[in-house]
Parts: structure tokens; C-alpha cells; sequence
């Protein structure tokens, strides 16, 4: 006589009650996801504010973060802030899932990005008050050791507070929401110099900053956001607290960043990209013109000695740093969309393109393509028929991470980076 088994044994408590994902693969509607410091873990947010870390090998899950908001992570990449959409939160291994910290009592931060920081030597945290002030606490002891007012923008102003340390260390640099730029001493955080403020507009909607290296040279801008008035970017000596030349203007705002501690990467919403050398402020070159609005978009070799610029167009130019001659041309035909390398390697470059024809659900055609730098020849390619929100590469250049996927829907894959191919991280069964 066979036996009747009741149904409800043979369901399992997954699919019954819909429980968490215990697979990377299997997990969906991803808002963000970053590798740790040697790519052998993977963290994630969903949509949902759930909190996870996985193993970057097989894609099996290493823990479930208590806490239900988002995270930042530490200059190191080894551990995670998860701070609480209810407020409050506690440090995290990234490595091992486990808290390092007793739980720190802050304020609710920003759902989606938080601009939360940490010190360059990760002992320190940051947490933006969204009354208008960053609270420093000491990771160890969670206590508060300091209070730096950092007005916010007005009603209209779509930015938040951003902070930077100088790679030097000792020195942190916080743009508050109106476009107002001081320094701190990192020991005591007590401020140096006097404020650099702005020479912004009624117009302005955001504001954005850069510093070189040592901290020695500031660069602030602002815009008015899109088909606005004109924007404008401010250099500064720091120690002398002093303007360099008059601002810069361009239509709808300016921006830039600095390649090294003497030359800056000058780029306008609209208009060409200038490379300036500071403090002079002499134009040694122009970037080629990719669009007849846009400007060019470049990204620096590793060992410096070439510039990659692309646009809104199908080609990518290799460029000598020092001279802007054009040394090497790829033309695809795709629309470029994003050009990257890893950090260390100036022999790799990987390019997203677009071909998409449809722009609706089931009609996107996406491509990463690697190529060799040193003829600009393509020597690996990748297709996804999806929508792409964001691609990074391992700290040590040999994963590709891509988050792809329709609204709820987003999930991150991991590939060999070299040949594409997709890893087991993700890869089905």
C-alpha cells in the first residue's frame, strides 16, 4: 500500500513563503552591489534596504546584515557602514559579515546614497545630520568626537554635502549645500583657513568640488541644472584661502578633476574639454570633439602617460597625456557609452556601448568590449540583452561586475574579466 505523503511536506519553506535568496544568482531587484578589497566577497542592497554579503566565488550567501537601509564602504574596501533607515547603525566586516563596532547612534541618513564617509585610515566615520551637519565618531568606542556645521541647500538645490580627504592624509575637505568649501585638520577637526566660497548664482541647483592630491589646489563649480543659465568653476590655493583668476563660465554648469597636482581636466555641460595646468591656468590642449554640444569625456591611464576620450559618438581616441597628439583610433559601430580601466593596469580597456535600437522593456542591446591599449584592437566581447545600470571591475582587475535588469528586477553577474566569460558567482547551474 503506497503512502500518502501531505503536500505541504514536500513544499519547501522558499517557495512557500517566498524566503530570502541563499544564492547571488537568485537575487533580484538590486539597488547597488560593490566587490571588497580582493573581490572574494560581493555586497549588496535590494530596492528593499535588505543588506548582504556573498561570496564572490560561488555566489553562495555569507551573511544577512541585521540592519534594513544602505551602506558605504571604507577606503580599504574591508568594511561597511550599514546605516539604518530608522537611524543609527554599526560597522561590518566585509569579509566575514560580522559587526567589528558597537552599534553607533545617528540620525536617519539619505535612503538611496547616503553621504556618509569614512577617515582614509577607517578608524573615523562621518554621518551626514540631515538638519545641516556631519557628526565624526570614533569607529572602536562609536563615541561622537566631533560636530561640523555644513549648511544644506535650498528648496531647490537637488545636492547634499560631499566630503574629501587629501591623499596626503591629515586634511578632509566638506562642501556644504551651498557651494561653500572648508577645510579640517583630521587630528582635532578643528577648521584651517578661511572658507573658499563659491562665486555661485541664483541659479545654481548643485555644487561640486576637487582637490589635488597633496590638498594643495581646490577646484569648486556649480550649475543650474539641464537647458539652465551658465555655471561656473572656481580654482583656490588652499593654504592661501585665495581665489586663482576669475571664474570660468559654460552653459549649464562646469565641472572637472584633477589628473595630477598640476594638471586639471577642465569639462563644461556643453562645450569643449580643456586641459588646464594650475596654477597658471594655461590651456595645454583640447580633447577631440566627440558631439557638437557635448563635451568629451576622458579617463586617465594608470601609469599616466595616455588619455581616453570618448563622447556622445562611436569612436574612442588614445591620446599622449602630455602632449594631447593622438597616438590611436577604435571606431565601433555602438554607441559608447562608458570607457574604464582597472587600477594598475594600463594595458586593458573596457568600453560599454549601446546599440539599442527600441529603448523599451526587451529591446536593449548592450555590449562590454575589451580591448588591447597598445593598438586599440579588440580582444573580448560581451552581449547583454538588458538594460545596464552599472559595471565595476574587481580591486585587482579580474572581475567584471555588471548590475543589469528592468525596474525590481535588477541582479548582479559576475565575469572573467579577460575573456567575459560569466564566472560560477552567478553563472546557472
Amino acid at each position: 500500500m503506497r503512502l500518502l505523503v501531505p503536500i505541504l511536506t514536500l513544499v519547501s519553506p522558499t517557495i512557500m513563503f517566498g524566503a530570502e535568496s541563499e544564492a547571488l544568482r537568485d537575487l533580484k531587484g538590486v539597488w547597488k552591489a560593490d566587490f571588497n578589497h580582493d573581490g572574494s566577497r560581493i555586497i549588496a542592497r535590494t530596492r528593499k534596504g535588505e543588506v548582504s554579503i556573498w561570496n564572490g566565488k560561488d555566489g553562495s550567501k555569507i551573511d544577512q546584515v541585521p540592519e534594513k537601509g544602505n551602506y558605504v564602504l571604507d577606503p580599504a574596501l574591508r568594511l561597511a557602514f550599514v546605516a539604518s533607515n530608522d537611524g543609527g547603525g554599526r560597522v561590518y566586516a566585509v569579509e566575514t559579515g560580522k559587526p567589528v563596532s558597537p552599534r553607533i547612534d545617528a540620525p536617519a541618513g539619505v535612503q538611496w546614497e547616503p553621504p556618509n564617509h569614512f577617515s582614509p585610515d577607517s578608524k573615523q566615520l562621518l554621518i551626514l545630520d540631515p538638519e545641516g551637519s556631519y557628526l565624526v565618531f570614533d569607529v572602536a568606542t562609536r563615541l561622537k568626537i566631533a560636530t561640523l556645521e555644513v549648511p544644506l541647500g535650498g528648496e531647490d538645490a537637488d545636492n547634499s554635502p560631499s566630503v574629501a580627504f587629501a591623499a596626503a592624509g591629515g586634511v578632509a575637505f566638506v562642501l556644504d549645500g551651498r557651494g561653500v568649501l572648508r577645510r579640517y585638520d583630521t587630528a582635532d577637526w578643528k577648521r584651517h583657513g578661511k572658507p573658499l566660497v563659491h562665486p555661485a548664482k541664483e541659479s545654481s541647483t548643485w555644487f561640486g568640488f576637487a582637490i589635488d592630491g597633496a590638498g594643495k589646489y581646490a577646484a569648486t563649480f556649480d550649475g543650474p541644472g539641464e537647458n539652465g543659465p551658465n555655471g561656473s568653476l572656481q580654482f583656490w590655493d588652499v593654504a592661501k584661502s585665495a581665489k586663482i583668476g576669475e571664474p570660468i563660465e559654460a552653459r549649464n554648469g562646469m565641472g572637472g578633476r584633477f589628473l595630477d597636482s598640476r594638471r586639471f581636466l577642465l569639462r563644461p555641460a556643453w562645450d569643449k574639454t580643456r586641459i588646464v595646468f594650475v596654477p597658471s591656468l594655461e590651456e595645454l590642449y583640447v580633447l577631440p570633439e566627440h558631439d557638437d554640444v557635448m563635451s568629451s569625456s576622458a579617463v586617465v591611464a594608470p601609469n599616466g602617460l595616455h588619455l581616453y576620450s570618448w563622447g556622445h559618438d562611436r569612436y574612442v581616441w588614445k591620446i599622449h597625456a602630455l602632449t594631447g597628439n593622438k597616438a590611436e583610433l577604435f571606431t565601433t559601430r555602438a554607441q559608447v557609452e562608458d570607457v574604464f580601466m582597472a587600477k594598475g593596469d594600463s594595458k586593458k580597456l573596457w568600453l560599454k556601448l549601446d546599440n539599442t535600437a527600441f529603448h523599451e522593456p526587451g529591446g536593449y542591446d548592450n555590449y562590454i568590449v575589451r580591448l588591447e591599449t597598445k593598438r586599440m584592437r579588440k580582444a573580448a566581447l560581451l552581449r547583454i540583452l538588458n538594460y545596464i545600470h552599472r559595471t565595476q571591475l574587481s580591486p585587482d582587475g579580474k572581475k567584471l561586475m555588471v548590475l543589469e535588469g528592468g525596474t525590481g528586477k535588477e541582479r548582479v553577474r559576475v565575469f572573467d574579466s579577460l575573456s567575459l566569460r560569466e564566472l560560477p558567482t552567478t553563472a546557472a547551474d
